[in-house]
């Protein structure tokens, strides 16, 4: 495509919209070709993996130590039915049924930031509940040994907190 300078000294690639090509032809007004439903279906097909839904309650665990302590302790299994490519789906037996876990899926604070956007932004098209919670403490790594989080890893605390969500959540007050 020839390049041509623009009166501001800028070269132009021949295009005749300020706006880039990318977002030239959308139709925001219509609903997206982009339906996770068949994403799921198609991938499950491709695998041969049955139909089966995914928990209603599930966990980002961005570094994994919750799935790590679950799975040593016998307390949770990898879902064979899991039909994403790339991160793993473990499940937990708890009171209220199954509790489904994605572990190492975002790492880093601002994946993890983006990666609830995500979840916001999934809660605001399907018109679905979400919650986000984030373990933090304000003392961590500034003085000695207290970045540790104990045998654990904050396991316990962790679930204890989704467990009280999640009665929360199917038993409303």
């Amino acid at each position: 495509m020839p390049r041509h300078p623009t009166p501001g000294g800028a070269i132009s690639a021949g295009l005749t919209s300020d706006r880039p090509p990318l977002l030239n032809s959308k139709r925001y007004d219509q609903a997206s070709q982009f339906q996770v439903e068949n994403l799921l279906r198609e991938a499950r097909r491709q695998r041969g993996l049955p139909d089966v839904p995914v928990p209603e309650v599930c966990l980002l665990d961005p570094d994994g130590d919750v799935v790590r302590h679950l799975s040593g302790t016998g307390h949770g299994t990898l879902d064979p039915a899991w039909a994403c490519y790339h991160p793993e789906l473990w499940v937990t037996e708890r009171t209220y049924g199954l509790l489904g876990i994605v572990p190492c899926a975002v790492g880093a604070p601002y994946a993890v930031l983006v990666a609830e956007e995500l979840l916001y932004a999934y809660s605001a098209a399907r018109q679905r509940a979400v919650v986000c919670v984030a373990h933090v403490t304000n003392t961590m790594a500034t003085h000695g040994d207290d970045f540790e989080k104990g045998d654990d890893n904050c396991t316990h605390r962790i679930l204890a907190v989704v467990d009280a969500i999640a009665h929360r959540w199917n038993d409303p007050v």
